[in-house]
């Protein structure tokens, strides 16, 4: 009950689930998503292993970099979350075919926008459980997650 009149975490519940919720029903059909631009299946699983891969690269260098700067985790959080969009403004286009298709670029693009998303989770529920205190970390952990699965349940 705490955590829902908290603004400040609903806020951060909401940006959490959307953003990882929509990131992770969206790489489930990531495969359909590329056929319309010829990219086959095992194509598709050599991105998806690249944005894995990716994904810890980012995440440690993120975690490094706040190590450092304590006290600017949500200006970490908005810079992360608004490159990730950019990101997927850009995959879109390429898949929309509104600007010319390279693989490259979509490999560029599917990194950034989802190794991004990814590495900052656990950014997220850090952040949400230091503004949430005194309330466990079992229940903002289980509050972040529960909102992820909703949002990216089809």
């Amino acid at each position: 009950k705490t955590l829902f009149k908290d603004r400040s975490v609903m806020i951060c519940f909401v940006g959490f689930s959307l953003s990882t919720g929509v990131q992770g029903g969206w790489a489930a059909v990531m495969t359909l998503n590329f056929q319309s631009l010829g990219v086959n299946d095992e194509t598709s699983g050599y991105i998806g292993v690249a944005v894995c891969a990716a994904s810890i690269v980012i995440g440690i260098a993120v975690g490094q970099f706040t190590d450092h700067i304590r006290k600017h985790i949500k200006v970490t959080l908005i810079f992360m979350l608004l490159f990730s969009t950019g990101a997927y403004v850009w995959l879109t286009l390429l898949i929309l075919k509104v600007i010319p298709y390279s693989l490259i670029q979509l490999y560029a693009s599917t990194i950034c926008g989802s190794g991004c998303i990814t590495a900052i989770m656990t950014l997220f529920f850090e952040y949400t459980v230091e503004m949430s205190y005194p309330v466990p970390e079992g229940i903002v952990g289980g509050l972040l997650t529960g909102g992820n699965n909703v949002v990216s349940y089809k």
